[in-house]
């Protein structure tokens, strides 16, 4: 999620980025013709990911470096919710 201040400003800039990330889950082979029951270390909860509050306006400068591979390798999915200023602010800020 993205925040962005827009006041007295035309364009506006972004001030604050968040993120969550959740570690990769391991890839096991499909299961046999027995039904196995997940465990909780299979599931997704909160406690899985972790979460990061950035601050764009003090990093605006090493932000790009950073996370630009990030958001530009295909191999890591993206979910964004409700991107669709968030996005335009990325690609005009970033």
């Amino acid at each position: 999620d993205l925040e962005a201040h827009s006041h007295r400003s035309f364009a506006g800039f972004t001030c604050l980025l968040q993120i969550a990330i959740r570690p990769p889950r391991s890839r096991t082979p499909p299961p046999s013709t027995t039904t196995t029951v997940p465990t909780t270390h299979d599931t997704d909860t909160i406690d899985n990911c972790h979460n990061f509050l950035v601050d764009t306006l003090t990093l605006r400068t090493s932000i790009n470096t950073h996370l630009s591979p990030l958001f530009a390798n295909p191999q890591i999915v993206k979910v964004m919710h409700g991107a669709d200023s968030d996005i335009q602010w990325l690609q005009r800020d970033f």
